[in-house]
């Protein structure tokens, strides 16, 4: 399959691990700083700031651009959000430093984005974020939790209950828009 997506024109950019827990087993501890607020976002603005944060990760490049792009136009159609989507912040001292969302299905409950701005890492708003993920996943009453971790977070991931199930290769394109 490799061979496959790299005549594309893609390219091999990381390699990350695939993971997979029974929610009913895990007992997350949700540590959460002093002046951090963990919530599920609300508004318009809330989208855009959602966005902002995951498009710091990619920093100037057109990937950073089009993230940008794509939660400012999905801003003026809240409604798109779903309860099979749930996106949320984690806002210190009056900014959004944090972010995570939910996605669910009939069978599993996946966790995504978690990303932290890059002035605010290394303060446990990541891991505070992942286990409220963890606590809000479990409300829903669906045993199967999934997510693809990177290497920064796997040793999180590892220590709340996750197993790893397989090794996932992450393509892109950036060369080709940048």
């Amino acid at each position: 399959m490799s061979h496959i997506l790299e005549g594309t024109g893609l390219v091999e950019a990381e390699m990350n691990v695939a993971m997979v827990a029974n929610l009913e087993q895990l007992e997350p501890v949700v540590l959460v700083p002093e002046g951090l607020v963990l919530r599920e976002l609300s508004t318009a603005e809330d989208i855009v700031q959602f966005g902002e944060v995951l498009a710091s990760l990619f920093g100037t490049s057109q990937e950073s651009i089009s993230v940008r792009s794509y939660y400012e136009q999905l801003s003026s159609y809240p409604q798109l959000l779903t309860e099979k989507m749930k996106l949320y912040l984690g806002e210190y001292k009056g900014e959004i430093v944090s972010i995570g969302s939910l996605i669910f299905t009939k069978e599993s409950v996946g966790i995504y984005d978690i990303a932290t701005r890059s002035e605010y890492r290394g303060k446990g708003f990541g891991s505070a974020m992942f286990n409220f993920l963890v606590e809000e996943a479990k409300k829903q009453k669906i045993p199967l939790c999934v997510l693809q971790a990177s290497p920064d977070g796997i040793n999180i991931y590892k220590k709340s209950g996750f197993q790893s199930v397989g090794q996932i290769k992450v393509f892109e394109n950036r060369h080709l828009v940048d």
